[in-house]
């Protein structure tokens, strides 16, 4: 658990892949590609369109980057519409439902709180998420947590928007430096050890 206020930086989930090829320990510069959050992503450009500015969803620029990919799918031009940036859609009316969604997910959080993926099964069986569609983050060699984008974006985003105090989170990853200097290990690839980690880092982010 933590505070989300606290991930004030960020890198993509393509770049932190490349530097993770060794499990939780992270090599010394993996954080070379990690950018501020900043102000952009207090609230992803799509919702503030909606609920701020009060456009139809069909109006932003994500619904028509959506509905040009799956446009490309249907003309058989693109076989995955997901990497042209309509993540699971697949037709129209999966876009129209992606965005029923999504407003009702900034709904619910706003009027019910953020919920774990384990209370949210609880609530709704159907749910596939598992527990590992937490918000991940990482910690860097100053002991910082960093956000690792994509999965959970526009969650993360609601949360800082509408000031959720405290979410869960999954540690990915911790850099290799900081751990040797913070943290006592009798070995990187133990069970031990990552439990030795997840206290230290849990003290750490503790709101």
């Amino acid at each position: 658990m933590m505070d989300p206020s606290k991930l004030e930086s960020m890198i993509t989930v393509s770049d932190f892949k490349k530097v993770s090829r060794y499990g939780l320990w992270l090599p010394h510069g993996w954080t070379d590609k990690a950018k501020p959050v900043g102000q952009e992503l207090a609230l992803h450009p799509s919702l503030r369109a909606i609920f701020h500015d009060k456009i139809s969803y069909k109006d932003t620029d994500q619904y028509r980057k959506m509905h040009h990919a799956v446009e490309q799918y249907l003309h058989g031009k693109v076989k995955r519409p997901s990497l042209a940036g309509a993540y699971w859609c697949r037709s129209y009316e999966d876009i129209d439902r992606y965005f029923e969604i999504l407003m009702g997910c900034y709904e619910d959080i706003r009027l019910n709180g953020y919920k774990s993926q384990t209370e949210l099964r609880q609530i709704d069986p159907t749910i596939v998420r598992s527990n590992l569609d937490e918000i991940k983050i990482a910690v860097d060699s100053q002991g910082k947590a960093i956000f690792i984008g994509k999965g959970g974006n526009h969650r993360f985003s609601i949360v800082r928007n509408l000031k959720i105090p405290v979410i869960p989170v999954i540690l990915v990853g911790v850099d290799k430096g900081w751990a040797r200097k913070n943290v006592t290990l009798k070995g990187y690839g133990s069970d031990a050890a990552y439990e030795s980690v997840r206290l230290v880092v849990e003290e750490l982010l503790r709101p």
